[in-house]
């Protein structure tokens, strides 16, 4: 087979699960030549070469500029999803993956024309998301109810969302791709005190770390009352970047205990969870997607040995008490504080060594055999 087409409308800056499948899918030569079709922005490339079969090609979206609303995003969409025809409807791909929902309609012509494979690739619940209210819903669910039957193989990232999908759409089959990292990338030997030297925290207190986006759903408002409150010696440190990175530095000037860390690149996520004890992975009951979500933030924290505190939701619960590998609780300030004026030294070494010990079942090359099965399917010798 000559040609793989994933398509995704973000500038793909740092898309990891996109990045994991087509190196996965370039490793096993399934296709001779990958191409990922994104959004050209300022200050990144048009065309990047990623190794000898992955390319990535980012398409202008000209209409708008920096105006915002629905209207101007939906005619934004509009016109980059007809330039994302023109641009491949002559590349003839054997196999289209569409990432998004936003890009399914052309998608789906670019199958016809093409004659193509097309495979759904969903990254969360789209029509039950955060943003996904009012017009923007109901036109979602018209979209995907509409079109999902053009695919031939639609891909999620949790056993709910699987189980949503085969119930709502009548699918006979919906695999599970979880967004488990590389294993042999992560878990240093030894820990690391660079955060406690950083910020200048006591080697008996507890340190926690919030990796990941900043923003509301993520229980950033409700981390920060109850660490601001805690009397006991627990230190939490917020990695990332996003709208309330701000809030989150407020509170680091007024509580010697909340530190603040800009995001850091992959290759060096391993170096800093090692100096961390317990992960958090706290996500707030806003929406069905959340409810249904498994964070890859849940598995990078297992992979390098740290239990992690998760919200008491069906697919991240269901991993911590399979594994006894960290804690499930309600998102909430005062369940928080009394977790924290309980928790002990020995509680986290059990979990951590617990964590240690399952860390093999959530391995990429796990997933990586699910994925090569799907195409063998697809495309059977």
């Amino acid at each position: 087979m000559s040609l793989n087409i994933h398509v995704y409308p973000s500038p793909l800056n740092n898309e990891s699960r996109i990045l994991r499948i087509t190196k996965s899918i370039s490793n096993n030569s399934v296709f001779k030549k990958i191409l990922i079709v994104g959004v050209l922005i300022e200050g990144v490339s048009e065309n990047e070469c990623l190794d000898d079969r992955r390319q990535i090609l980012r398409l202008p979206q000209k209409f708008g500029g920096n105006r915002t609303g629905l209207v101007v995003k939906i005619v934004k969409s509009i016109e980059w999803n007809w330039r994302l025809i023109f641009a491949l409807s002559k590349k003839r791909p054997d196999c289209i993956n569409c990432h998004s929902l936003s890009v399914l309609p052309a998608c789906v012509m670019l199958k016809f024309f093409c004659r193509s494979k097309l495979v759904y690739d969903t990254h969360e619940l789209e029509t039950e998301s955060a943003t996904s209210h009012g017009i923007r819903k109901v036109l979602s669910k018209i979209i995907e109810r509409s079109l999902i039957g053009f695919t031939d193989v639609v891909i999620v990232v949790s056993e709910s969302i699987s189980d949503w999908y085969r119930s709502t759409y009548r699918l006979a089959s919906v695999p599970v791709i979880r967004n488990v990292p590389d294993c042999s990338r992560m878990f240093p030997q030894g820990r690391d005190d660079y955060l406690g030297k950083k910020f200048g925290i006591n080697e008996e207190a507890f340190v926690f770390i919030y990796m990941g986006i900043l923003a509301p759903g993520r229980g950033i408002d409700i981390l920060l009352d109850a660490f601001s409150q805690t009397r006991t010696n627990s230190h939490i440190i917020f990695m990332g970047f996003g709208v309330l990175a701000g809030k989150v530095k407020e509170y680091e000037k007024k509580f010697s205990n909340i530190h603040f860390h800009s995001a850091v690149p992959p290759e060096d996520i391993a170096r800093h969870l090692s100096g961390a004890d317990v992960g958090i992975s706290l996500i707030e009951n806003v929406c069905l997607s959340y409810y249904y979500c498994l964070p890859n933030k849940l598995f990078e924290y297992i992979s390098n040995g740290i239990p992690v505190v998760v919200s008491d939701f069906p697919d991240m619960k269901k991993i911590i008490n399979e594994n006894d590998c960290g804690w499930s609780m309600r998102v909430d300030v005062e369940e928080m504080k009394i977790y924290l004026g309980t928790l002990t030294r020995d509680d986290i070494e059990q979990k951590r060594k617990n964590a240690v010990g399952c860390r093999l079942k959530y391995d990429w090359s796990i997933e990586e055999k699910k994925l090569l099965g799907i195409y063998a399917n697809l495309f059977p010798s």
